[in-house]
């Protein structure tokens, strides 16, 4: 059913037709209008017959849009006119379709209706291009989309693709697009590595973790108490990361040399490989009954025990990307905490899927909690619980959020930068680089947003907004 604008649209449309210099014009315009009213009304009476009365409402007030003083339509719809000249409903009970049988032949007889309209409105806007105002062919075209959303010849001459059955802005196509190149890099760059067998160091041998599998890329060595295919698949999952944010940014550090990665599922494995590989230091033996997810030695070494494959894999790949893009954009974790872990959170659900390892803004109070539980659960979309979390409010200011330190931020926080990462490489891929270099640099960030972005931080703060909620209207 169309909205009140549309009915606004269908009302004025005459009116603005009309103020078109050209009689050829106004001549077919009302021609076609004229055509559309009489095939819309024996299109009415078609579905009454059939029981879909529902349907015959749906098509009465497509008429009073077309034209507000359809005598039957009004009186189907129990119209008043009023002393005023205004027109109220009364008594009026929405009907309900006694058949469905026929539904198939009603979208049909519809189309056969409306299609030919369609035609000739693109036909007769292209004829006259000259004379017609922009915004009376727009006005128009966007009339015939609300009769009929699949019109190609209409969305085409609104400048609309179709991309799989659905007719898109090319803006739009590009966004998707470019989410397409993400998962394929990202299914490239997780698979792309050779592994090999990793002979083990003398201290990694001697420690008494029962070894199942030690393999090794060209920039990861990694050895796991866990099954040899997940050893694999992780070894060649992390020896990816530098390549997809190359792709993504331009460019990026690599992975610091003799990247090692420790996948341990027992809290005695910890200890064990704590006490005989002296580069992890005193700390991971100390904390080996409580640590999960990730730690990182400074000799660049990983150890982690987690309970699932896809939690070990979600924390090393968090990890791996946080040393690649603190090296890439000299980000500062502790003053840019909330961007860093709005950025390392996005790099590693387009990755491999998940955000569940954080490394700062944990739930305190419910609802916070709760909001960080939807972020973590498998196959959230992150812009679809902002479209909910900010449905009526405004995301707070951008030039709060990411100036937030690791102990101020909020996971509010962390959920506004991680799309705003996301909104930026979706829809500008070319401009995303020098933004995050240049936040990093500590430069004014009204300036980081005019200079690198080329709009207002208002504007851009009510763009970003807009494009969270579509993903509510979905």
């Amino acid at each position: 059913m169309l909205g009140r604008n549309w009915l606004l649209a269908g009302a004025v449309l005459l009116a603005m037709a009309a103020s078109v210099e050209g009689q050829d014009f106004q001549s077919e315009r009302a021609a076609a209008a004229q055509d559309l009213v009489k095939g819309l009304e024996r299109h009415a009476k078609w579905c009454q017959s059939k029981g879909l009365l529902a349907e015959r409402d749906r098509i009465y007030r497509r008429l009073i849009e077309l034209n507000p003083k359809h005598q039957r339509a009004r009186r189907v719809l129990c119209y008043r006119k009023q002393r005023d000249g205004s027109w109220r409903q009364v008594r009026y009970r929405k009907p309900a379709n006694r058949k469905t049988t026929s539904w198939s032949e009603m979208r049909t007889r519809e189309q056969g209706v409306v299609a030919p309209y369609c035609d000739r409105v693109v036909a007769m806007l292209a004829r006259h291009e000259s004379e017609v105002p922009s915004r009376v062919s727009r006005t128009m075209l966007e009339w015939c989309v609300a009769l009929h959303p699949d019109h190609p010849g209409v969305q085409r001459a609104l400048g609309h693709v179709n991309v799989d059955g659905r007719w898109l802005t090319p803006e739009q196509a590009a966004v998707i697009s470019r989410r397409r190149k993400l998962a394929a890099w990202a299914r490239e760059c997780r698979a792309g590595a050779k592994v090999t067998e990793l002979t083990p160091s003398k201290d990694e041998s001697e420690s008494g973790v029962p070894w199942a599998a030690t393999v090794q890329t060209t920039h990861v060595r990694l050895l796991a108490t866990v099954s040899r295919p997940e050893a694999e698949r992780a070894a060649r999952a992390i020896d990816g990361v530098r390549e997809f944010v190359k792709r993504i940014f331009g460019s990026a550090v690599s992975l610091p040399s003799g990247y090692r990665i420790y996948l341990l599922d027992r809290p005695e494995h910890v200890v064990r490989l704590g006490r005989a590989v002296s580069s992890l230091g005193p700390d991971v033996v100390k904390s080996a009954k409580t640590l999960a997810g990730v730690w990182a030695s400074r000799q660049s070494c990983l150890v982690l025990r987690e309970e699932t494959p896809g939690r070990r894999l979600d924390a090393i790949v968090r990890q791996s990307f946080s040393w690649i893009i603190l090296g890439t954009f000299n980000l500062d974790p502790d003053a840019q905490g909330a961007l860093c872990e709005g950025l390392g959170l996005y790099l590693t659900k387009s990755y491999v899927g998940t955000a569940v390892t954080w490394f700062g803004a944990h739930g305190k109070d419910g609802e916070v909690s709760r909001l960080k539980a939807r972020l973590i659960s498998v196959g959230a979309d992150w812009r679809v619980v902002g479209a909910a979390r900010f449905a009526g409010t405004k995301v707070p200011a951008l030039e709060e959020v990411l100036t937030k330190t690791r102990e101020e931020m909020r996971v509010d926080d962390v959920l506004v930068a991680g799309l705003l990462v996301r909104y930026l490489v979706e829809t500008r891929p070319n401009d995303v680089t020098r933004f995050l270099s240049s936040v990093a640099a500590k430069q004014p960030l009204k300036k980081v947003i005019q200079e690198t972005l080329r709009i207002e931080p208002e504007s851009l703060r009510r763009e970003f907004q807009g494009w969270i909620r579509a993903a509510g209207q979905k």
